[in-house]
């Protein structure tokens, strides 16, 4: 109908001309041309609008179809002044041959990029045990723990924690030679970690090897009834890296956390002047590095969403597009260490320092770069005497070794604690906190390295219990967990008020009341016991609801006394319980500790 529009203009001007009148109807005749003019424009933006909004077509692709848009404007637009004259169409034309030249050489360009001789991605299977060949890591002396194929706990995980545990099984299970490839798969898998843990949780698999887990995976658990425990069992480095000839050799967290949240958008607010757009690569949802991003870095800045050409399937996909290979010098993206140095090391990217510190193996040890984490053993709470035993095993020296030959770092590392050979360490050091180390001594037997001090008014109680019994630890953790869990509302709030501005006082009012409101809620059920502590409110305070925050702000002094008492943060407990690294963001909101 629009082009039937624009041809009636095109008639009507020519039978004007003709005519060589010069009234009304030829301003009528100007004025429905600009009409037009504009109604053309809109509907080719909303075309390509649509077409960028429905496909993931290439750059050269939309280069094109904004080119091609224009040409046809600008083509109707001479038609309907009847400016179209022979050489201007000539011109038309000749832009249009440009044009298309444009697309093919695009095309065929992004052809060449695929038809690249580039190194393999990195192949698991060249891992598996007892595989022809295999380049699984082996111990060399007799392992302590063995079975026979048919009792071995079936395994899964990440596709770059493959060599460590492809590594125990080799080590533990002889019985798996002489197997096909595809049977030896069946017993030790890799399904990546969005898939390892639907596999722990649906009973698919006894122990999976991975990063930490993603809310959704937690979610995942707990709507099927599974409590899931996490055993560290070695250390990595998170690692962002950049193209070669990026200039930009190292970044902060704080614009790492810019970039990744659309605040920063050009490298030359980085230094790199000539790079242009920063291209941030990212990892489909679940995966573990995406994990991480969100986990360790993001926190509770909200990352952007995602341009379907820049979600990566698979850490080696990500590597690739940043690598010499592909030549998207402007591009950024995130994997672990090991993968990038060892298992993708042909694929040539560089290594970004977190806030000036490398990630070395050095700085993996001794604790300093900032990204450096744990990696899991992760079984079910109701995991078999096999499961256990492999567990055990895995902790111990030559389970620790084999993580170490496998090309990571083992928790033992620059450690001379029992919990630490075992499998822990913390990142942030509560002995470095002194509010922290009022409640705790350290316990070099305990599974996380501290207990309860005996003579601590607030936690002596507990001094009684043995925090060297995983068991225990682990229930009290849960415990522990559940308890933080039933203060999200109040974090939520604490947080959101933080990013608007708010003053300390507004932060403390807020939080005071949402916790009265907690304490009341606790009671949902118990029509008794609600009845009590309301009648205890009301005689203390003289109101059913608890302590105003003008009441709290009387009782201690400070604004941020009030805000600290209403969380009531028992840092010495998260230590003990393993949750100091967790809670030490809230911690630095609080003003208990350094950031």
């Amino acid at each position: 109908m629009i082009l039937v529009a624009n041809a009636g203009i095109a008639v009507w001007r020519y039978f004007e001309k003709r005519r060589e009148q010069h009234g009304a109807g030829r301003v009528f005749l100007n004025i429905l041309t600009v009409l037009l003019s504009v109604i053309d424009a809109a509907v080719i933006a909303v075309i390509a609008a649509l077409f960028f909004a429905f496909t993931a077509p290439h750059w050269y692709l939309r280069a094109c179809i904004i080119a091609a848009g224009v040409l046809i404007l600008l083509f109707l637009i001479l038609v309907m002044t009847g400016k179209l004259t022979v050489k201007r169409g000539l011109l038309l034309c000749a832009l249009a041959a440009f044009l298309v030249a444009g697309f093919f050489g695009g095309f065929w360009y992004d052809r060449y990029l695929d038809r690249i001789t580039v190194p393999e991605h990195f192949q698991y299977t060249a891992y598996a045990p007892y595989a022809k060949d295999s380049l699984a890591a082996a111990l060399d002396e007799e392992p302590s723990l063995t079975f026979p194929a048919e009792e071995l706990p079936k395994m899964d995980g990440a596709t770059a924690l493959y060599p460590v545990y492809a590594a125990f099984a080799q080590a533990i299970c002889p019985g798996l030679e002489g197997k096909e490839l595809a049977d030896i798969l069946q017993s030790v898998g890799c399904h990546t970690t969005a898939f390892a843990y639907q596999d722990i949780v649906d009973g698919e698999c006894d122990i999976i090897f991975v990063a930490g887990p993603s809310r959704e995976q937690e979610s995942y658990a707990k709507e099927k009834g599974v409590e899931l425990v996490y055993t560290p069992i070695g250390r990595e480095a998170f690692v962002f890296f950049v193209h070669p000839d990026n200039p930009v050799s190292g970044l902060t967290l704080e614009q790492i956390r810019g970039i990744y949240s659309g605040k920063i958008t050009r490298w030359s607010d980085l230094g790199a002047g000539n790079l242009g757009t920063i291209r941030a690569f990212q990892r489909e949802e679940g995966s573990g590095s995406q994990t991480a991003l969100l986990r360790f870095v993001m926190r509770d800045t909200p990352v952007m969403p995602a341009d379907k050409e820049t979600v990566i399937d698979g850490m080696g996909g990500m590597i690739e597009q940043v690598s010499p290979y592909r030549n998207h010098k402007n591009a950024i993206g995130y994997s672990f260490r090991f993968y990038c140095t060892a298992l993708m090391k042909d694929f040539q990217v560089k290594l970004l320092s977190i806030d000036g510190i490398s990630p070395t193996v050095e700085n993996i040890e001794n604790g300093s770069y900032p990204l450096a984490s744990e990696f899991y053993a992760v079984t079910r709470s109701d995991a078999d005497e096999n499961t256990r035993e492999l567990l055990e095993w895995i902790r111990g020296p030559q389970g620790q070794k084999l993580v170490e030959k496998s090309g990571y770092t083992p928790l033992s590392a620059g450690s001379g604690s029992k919990a630490e050979a075992a499998g822990f360490r913390y990142v942030h050091d509560p002995r470095s906190n002194p509010g922290a180390m009022t409640d705790i001594v350290e316990n070099p037997d305990a599974v996380y390295g501290f207990s309860p001090d005996p003579e601590s008014p607030r936690l002596g109680s507990y001094a009684e219990y043995d925090w060297t019994n995983p068991a225990f630890v682990a229930q009290a953790r849960k415990e522990r967990i559940a308890y933080h869990e039933s203060m999200d509302s109040m974090t939520d709030i604490l947080y959101t008020m933080r990013e608007e501005g708010a003053s300390l006082e507004e932060m403390a009012r807020a939080v005071s009341v949402e916790r009265n409101r907690l304490r009341l809620a606790a009671y949902e059920g118990d029509p008794e016991g609600l009845a009590n502590v309301k009648e205890s409110n009301l005689r203390t305070y003289g109101h059913e609801d608890g302590p105003t925050p003008d009441e709290l702000f009387e009782k201690y002094g400070s604004w941020e006394t009030v805000l600290q008492k209403a969380f009531s943060p028992n840092m010495g407990m998260d230590a003990c319980c393993g949750l100091y690294d967790e809670c030490y963001p809230l911690y630095i909101e609080l003003g208990l500790a350094e950031p």
